[in-house]
């Protein structure tokens, strides 16, 4: 603790990373992180990956969707903006090296 009452103090006596937030100065981490900002790093990587898996599941729905509402119209449809879309990515797959 510092001289004023409830003021958290760094570890080498300087202000602390709430004072120098409060004060408008940027605050770098130094050091390892600590199992706390590791726990919430991990929980951030996993939000792409759930996101991923429900648009993936979204496209399957909207797949059995389209073959569910018997329209030979739409399934075509359905169908052939999935060969689109898979060539235009293979191709982009190509210039960028994949």
């Amino acid at each position: 603790m510092h001289g004023r009452a409830g003021c958290i103090i760094g570890t080498r006596g300087g202000p602390s990373i709430i004072e120098k937030s409060l004060s408008g100065q940027k605050v770098r981490a130094a050091g390892a992180p600590n199992a706390a900002s590791q726990k919430e790093h991990s929980r951030d990587m996993k939000i792409p990956k759930v996101r991923r898996s429900l648009y993936r599941a979204a496209a399957k729905l909207g797949d059995v969707e389209a073959l569910a509402s018997g329209k030979p119209e739409r399934i075509i449809e359905r169908a052939e903006n999935k060969v689109i879309w898979r060539g235009f990515s293979s191709l982009f797959r190509a210039f960028r090296g994949r």
